[in-house]
């Protein structure tokens, strides 16, 4: 439920993401880093808008990647701010590295708005009902060789495309939950590992264009709607089109034809890999790997004999004389 905050109708979420707690994150990573994966975000919205009778992800928009470390975890808080006059609320979503001290650093990885939807349109699934359906097939064998090639590192629970379909209009697949993930999805409206599956064909070519250094990483989420089941389904059959420059949309429903998910646009950016090292660099380190640090120097100890002007000559600073000997020192070797 989350705490309200007194006097301002915000409400706040928290709660830890570890590898060591959520052993399933271990198998999504890029370029050998682990990362959050964009669709738990999502989740991560769309509970804090179930919470607050919002239950339709207007807008989400992905600032920063959150790394993962190998021991530890991380602490995680949402915000919600006050409903406006139309129901609509805004959610960002931080993070904070545990056992950095205080006080804590926080980065906000994400923030959108979340919106009332009383009465949901439910896209017709007609693509679904004849299945398997047409069209040339890929294995999802292929599909995971191909993102392994271009930097993408999926492990057991994020390998769950068994087939794609091409079509002159769009990609079919049917995914399905792996066994090690589906033990403990009851904790989800929907698992994040299969959304991500669900999106994941995109790589079998028609509908974004792969960018020639680097990868494809999500960065704008608009209009998802995700409908819990009385039964929730490890098995989906989606349907992905393209929906603008570097944007997919997603239709999912389970065997019985049953809208699970729908996404009308999510938009992908490519990153290159000199840049996506940067900033996973920046995220995963514990600091600077330089700082100013001053240490005091005791009051009997004899000032220095020269001086070194580190950069350009300024002002000319770089000729102030050094100080003279004292008579303490006097006779002493300079340094």
């Amino acid at each position: 439920g989350g705490l309200p905050l007194a006097d301002s109708g915000e409400l706040l979420l928290t709660g830890r993401v570890s590898c060591s707690e959520h052993t399933w994150l271990a198998d999504h990573a890029v370029s050998g880093t682990v990362l959050l994966p964009g669709t738990a975000f999502v989740e991560l919205a769309l509970h804090a808008g179930s919470a607050t009778g919002c239950d339709s992800l207007d807008s989400l928009e992905l600032e920063a990647p959150l790394v993962l470390p190998a021991t530890g975890g991380v602490r995680v808080q949402l915000r919600v701010s006050p409903a406006d006059d139309s129901g609509r609320r805004t959610v960002s979503i931080h993070s904070s590295p545990e056992g950095h001290g205080s006080p804590a650093t926080w980065t906000r990885h994400a923030q959108g708005v979340l919106v009332p939807d009383p009465a949901p349109t439910v896209p017709s699934a007609d693509w679904a009902r004849d299945w398997p359906p047409a069209g040339e097939r890929v294995e999802g064998s292929e599909l995971y060789d191909r993102f392994t090639a271009l930097g993408y590192e999926y492990g057991e629970v994020f390998r769950g495309v068994r087939a794609v379909w091409r079509r002159p209009d769009a990609l079919l697949a049917e995914v399905r939950l792996p066994d090690r993930a589906a033990t403990g999805s009851g904790r989800f409206g929907v698992h994040p590992a299969l959304p991500d599956a669900a999106l994941q064909p995109w790589v079998a070519g028609g509908l974004l264009d792969l960018p020639d250094d680097g990868v494809l990483l999500p960065f704008a989420w608009q209009g998802v709607r995700s409908r819990s089941t009385t039964a929730p389904s490890d098995v989906l059959r989606v349907r992905l089109a393209r929906a603008g420059d570097g944007a997919v949309s997603l239709h999912a429903v389970d065997t019985t034809g049953a809208t699970v998910l729908s996404l009308d646009s999510l938009v992908m950016r490519p990153l290159s890999n000199g840049r996506l090292a940067e900033l996973l660099g920046a995220d995963a380190d514990s600091g600077p790997l330089y700082r100013v640090e001053w240490r005091p120097r005791p009051a009997n100890t004899a000032p220095p004999r020269s001086w070194a002007l580190l950069g350009p000559d300024a002002d000319g600073l770089a000729d102030v004389p050094s100080p003279a000997p004292s008579a303490a020192d006097a006779g002493g070797t300079g340094r």
